[in-house]
Formats: structure tokens, sequence, C-alpha cells
């Protein structure tokens, strides 16, 4: 694996995984992992630095314009708090920006002379998008319903109501009881909020085991 990581694509940048190793710490100022998501190198910059270094990017990258088409590259540039709610000059696992690119266009996480391509150019022949499919069905759930507005962070606790289990105080999302047939048990039954320590008690997290199995069996059958 570590020489496979290690041996340039036929398209001159690395395997994911190893990007890491092919920089320069010292020296980066920001990297990016692929899918619009954007680090700043924190460690480099006071609060103040870094502020007017994220500013700059946001607005270089908003202005970024395709020479062949006259094309904005990027639809959205945003500091990353104004999606996930979060501060993360202080939080190193989150990104500091977020672009998401017009349609056509992949934002790569490789190391190479080009720094987008189009989808006619990759290799690539699926990416991700902003908005998906949310499909559920069971013996509670309501058959030809069709609903809007859900957000992929409905479903933990979605998934949590299900199973009787409480929700995580500072779980972001709700709970689609819209979905359960009005006499069904979950739709009758109101959600549970705990404090998020309540997981971190082992007996808890037992049962949370054991539910995670008994689906696990259900499928199976």
């Amino acid at each position: 694996r570590e020489v496979r990581g290690a041996l340039p694509q036929a398209d001159g940048g690395f395997i994911a995984g190893f990007l890491g190793d092919k920089i320069d710490w010292d020296k980066t100022k920001a990297f990016s992992l692929g899918d619009g998501l954007i680090y700043i190198n924190k460690i480099n910059f006071s609060f103040q630095e870094y502020k007017i270094l994220r500013d700059k990017i946001i607005e270089e990258l908003a202005n970024i314009i395709d020479l062949d088409t006259q094309q904005k590259i990027f639809k959205v540039v945003v500091k990353a708090e104004e999606i996930y709610k979060n501060d993360p000059y202080s939080d190193p696992s989150s990104p500091d920006i977020v672009a998401i690119p017009n349609k056509g266009y992949l934002i790569m996480d490789t190391i190479k002379d080009k720094i987008w391509e189009t989808q006619l150019e990759s290799k690539w022949k699926g990416i991700h998008d902003l908005y998906g499919i949310f499909i559920a069905y069971g013996k509670d759930i309501k058959k030809s319903y069709k609903i809007k507005g859900v957000k992929i962070y409905d479903l933990a606790p979605t998934i949590l109501h299900m199973f009787g289990l409480p929700i995580p105080n500072d779980m972001d999302g709700r709970v689609l009881i819209e979905i359960f047939e009005p006499d069904s048990e979950p739709a009758k039954r109101q959600p549970v909020y705990v404090d998020p320590i309540y997981y971190d008690m082992k007996n808890e997290r037992k049962k949370l085991k054991a539910k995670i199995k008994e689906l696990k069996l259900r499928n199976k059958i």
C-alpha cells in the first residue's frame, strides 16, 4: 500500500490517501482534500493572519474564470461556519472554506499542473451533487408518500428514533415523523433528547450495539 501510494498515477497526481506525504507543511498556507473542502494550515498563522488569508482565498476563488468559456469556476465559495455552524479556527478537523463548483467542473485532490478539470476531460464519470435522493421503506413507513426538504443530517436522529433510542441534544437535524404511518408506534412516540454524555455510558453502548445487530438480522431475513 505504501509503495502504491508513492507512485504517481497516469494523470500526474498521487492517490488521495497519501497526499499528505507529498506536501511541505512548513511552506503550506492552505490545501484541499478534494470536493471543494479547503483547509488553512492554521498552525502557521495567528487568528488575525488567518482571517486575512481566508478572505483573500475566498475572494480569489470566487473570481476565477474559465478563459475558454468565460464562465466562473465556482458557484459558491463561503466560510465553513456558514455551512457547519462551528468555529473552524479552533477545530483542526474542520475545513475553513467550502467551494462548490459550477456544473461541469471537478475540483481534484491530486498534485499536478491543472487546478481543475471539466467533466469531459476527467476520467471520473460520476461526482457528488448538492441534492440527493431519500428513500424509506418498511412496515411503519407511509406508502407512496413524497417528502420534501430532507437534509442529510436528518437521517441520524430519525434512525435513532425508529429504534427507540434517545437523540443527543447537540445533534443536527430533526426526526422525520411525517414519513411514518399515523397509527404506527414511531409516529405516536415523541422523540427523546438527552445529553451527549449519555452514549458514553457502557451500558447504553451495549444497547446501541444490540439494536444494530437486530437491524443486521432483519436485513438477512
